[in-house]
């Protein structure tokens, strides 16, 4: 049987059934494509003409049950498709990729995982190598200020070494240095809460120098002892207040406690740790 067809301007053919059935599989002859062959009245649709010909439509592969997605490539897959590897779900294609990049300490794939940052409660975690979203900390407005912040964190029982300054200074600081934990990641807030920070660091400095003002003042205008006193006590609350305030704003978060690649932190708002998944755990 010989058969033609168009190519929505001219007749093409004849060309024997074989070779029509292999342009209906390559595509170039589909359903709404007109043929034409012996024993018809006029060309017509495909769909019309030999509706068994058509190749079946292929449908959209099965859902998932209870998708997951890979920590490394961020792709959906069924549990089942899952291994949890030190907390996290990984398919088998990015297992051995996943586990390199455990074995060297590298940063974890910023594809799954929500990229690495997650809540426990009203903590939240941030694990080495996230990319937190660019949203506020706090409020969970679009962020507009980024910046790369270092944080640090020492055991509380490391006051128990608090004697060692009886031997020196030195020595203390480097016991502190060893105990030491470090996690680096970038804090993003919205306008708003940028522009609090800043003027709440204003504060902070505004507050040391009325501290030094206060001493100079009380040491200078009547002199004695027992208005220096005092010029000192209000100099050292002044120092403290202006401390607290300063290193608090610019610290953005406060740090609970810091592992060798995942850090747990305070301030972090309500809004924004509810749009985290929670944290899936071991990766300390």
């Amino acid at each position: 049987m010989q058969w033609y067809y168009s190519d929505g301007t001219n007749p093409i053919g004849p060309v024997d059934d074989a070779k029509f059935s292999e342009l209906i599989r390559a595509g170039t002859v589909r359903r709404d494509t007109q043929v034409w062959r012996e024993g018809m009245p006029g060309w017509d649709r495909l769909a019309v003409v030999d509706p068994s010909r058509i190749p079946p439509v292929a449908g959209p592969p099965p859902i998932p049950l209870n998708p997951q997605a890979c920590a490394e490539c961020g792709v959906a897959f069924s549990q089942d498709e899952l291994v949890n590897v030190s907390g996290r779900l990984v398919c088998a294609a990015c297992k051995p990729a996943f586990l390199q990049r455990l074995r060297e300490g590298a940063p974890l794939s910023a594809v799954g995982a929500s990229l690495g940052v997650f809540r426990q409660g009203d903590r939240l975690v941030v694990e080495a190598g996230a990319t937190p979203p660019n949203r506020c900390l706090y409020c969970n407005a679009p962020g507009t200020w980024q910046k790369r912040r270092t944080f640090y964190w020492q055991p509380k029982w490391i006051f128990a070494f608090l004697p060692l300054l009886i031997f020196g200074l030195l020595i203390f600081a480097i016991v502190s240095i060893v105990l030491r934990k470090t996690l680096a990641f970038d804090v993003v807030l919205c306008a708003e809460h940028a522009s609090k920070r800043r003027r709440n660091i204003a504060l902070g400095w505004g507050l040391f120098a009325l501290a030094i003002a206060t001493v100079v003042v009380g040491s200078i205008v009547d002199f004695n002892w027992n208005v220096l006193g005092w010029a000192l006590l209000a100099g050292l609350v002044l120092t403290v207040a202006g401390l607290v305030v300063g290193m608090r704003a610019a610290a953005v978060l406060s740090p609970a406690r810091i592992g060798k690649r995942t850090g747990f932190f305070r301030r972090a708002g309500k809004d924004y740790l509810a749009t985290l998944p929670e944290w899936p755990g071991d990766i300390v």
